[in-house]
């Protein structure tokens, strides 16, 4: 079986490898392209583009995204492009954090900032709701999709735990739109 796995990092390259004859890891992020080099599996690394991958149209059985397709410009795109390297009946496969992920942090963010700074910004980043992502799906031309939700709470003594966790998972706010610098120290203590 021939695999892509589009923006997973190094560890969940490795595990697919196991499992497959040949993988293809596209990824935009050259670290995470570098990290899993030496493997016994045939595994080929494509610095690119998610939302234009240098694969064969259908020539490939599955396409697996693990929590990386939140970070892609254009979701829609990047789905319709992952169906078209699929042979036919191939089988694509994400996870992704939904719009609900971090509700607490967003609220506490947006009270904080209102609160001390008369405006609120995105801290943030955006994420599809379920009902989106089914529609992003069938969008993309996927046959047959079929979306599934999975509730993992994680309790954090602080706010400031849970940034500090979100930072060395690389799970920073890149959004644009978001007021730029840090947020100032009365509303980070205030949001903690």
């Amino acid at each position: 079986m021939a695999a892509v796995a589009v923006a997973a990092n190094a560890a969940i390259s490795d595990d697919i490898a196991t499992r497959v004859h040949g993988l293809v890891n596209v990824n935009v992020d050259v670290d995470v392209v570098m990290n899993a080099a030496g493997k016994a599996v045939t595994i080929h690394y494509i610095h690119a583009d998610e939302e234009d991958l240098p694969i064969t149209h259908g020539s490939v059985d599955v396409v697996i995204s693990v929590l990386g397709l939140h970070w892609v410009n254009d979701l829609p795109g990047a789905m319709s492009q992952a169906r078209q390297t699929l042979v036919p009946d191939g089988l694509f496969l994400s996870a992704v954090f939904g719009g609900e992920t971090l509700r607490e942090l967003r609220i506490v963010c947006a009270v904080s900032e209102m609160e001390r700074e008369g405006g609120v910004s995105q801290r943030v980043s955006p994420l599809a709701h379920v009902r989106d992502c089914g529609n992003l799906l069938t969008r993309a031309g996927m046959r047959l999709p079929a979306v599934d939700v999975d509730t993992l709470t994680m309790n954090y003594p602080s706010a400031t735990k849970l940034v500090e966790h979100l930072r060395v998972m690389g799970e920073t706010n890149a959004g644009l739109s978001r007021r730029k610098g840090p947020v100032g120290r009365e509303t980070a203590a205030a949001a903690a």
